[in-house]
């Protein structure tokens, strides 16, 4: 169980390095989120506010989006706390912010449904910690991947654009050759069950 918590972390890292690295920005403490803990069907996460030492600021329209998150299509399964100022809605589609201040776009399935996170509040400098619970329906927590997320944390300076990994719920796909199997044992089924109609009626 260890080994799995530290091997997972270190995938987190280094996929978040190579897409930095990709789209040529630089990591910088803001408005992003950090993945906790799974149990069940339930998601843990943190949405982290950091002014750097009072020289940015969030301010309302700051938002952070988590792309392709299996098991959710409604705000409703997204609980944040303090959540009086975070607006919660789960779009199909939409890279927010556009190209996410670098030239890679993060990648977004116009079949899963992502989960966006806006502030709605009065600009603050204040470091601010948001704590996340998200409910997946049908997904378990042995059904994560590495996704992706963006961040755009000053929307008046166009600063602070990021994008970067971060664990989501995923589906399980059945691989090629499963499929291909299904499909055979069906056929097989289908034709055994016509070869003894034929039987019956001759």
């Amino acid at each position: 169980m260890r080994l799995h918590r530290m091997t997972s972390f270190a995938l987190t890292c280094a996929a978040a390095l190579g897409l930095l690295a990709a789209s040529g920005t630089q990591a910088r403490a803001g408005f992003v989120p950090t993945f906790i803990s799974s149990s069940g069907n339930t998601y843990n996460y943190t949405l982290n506010f950091t002014s750097n030492g009072a020289t940015e600021t969030l301010a309302s329209g700051n938002n952070v989006t988590l792309y392709d998150v299996a098991g959710v299509t409604l705000a409703s399964q997204v609980t944040v706390t303090p959540g009086a100022n975070i607006l919660v809605t789960t779009p199909l589609t939409g890279v927010l912010p556009p190209a996410a201040g670098g030239p890679v776009n993060p990648t977004d399935s116009n079949l899963i449904n992502n989960i966006v996170f806006t502030y709605t509040g009065t600009p603050t400098t204040t470091d601010t910690v948001f704590n996340v619970v998200v409910t997946t329906t049908g997904v378990g927590n042995t059904g994560q991947r590495t996704g992706q997320y963006t961040s755009f944390d000053n929307i008046a300076l166009g600063s602070n654009n990021q994008i970067g990994a971060v664990i989501v719920p995923s589906s399980a796909i059945p691989e090629p050759t499963s499929v291909v199997m299904l499909g055979l044992g069906i056929g097989a089924i289908v034709g055994i069950g016509r070869f003894r109609n034929r039987k019956t009626t001759v």
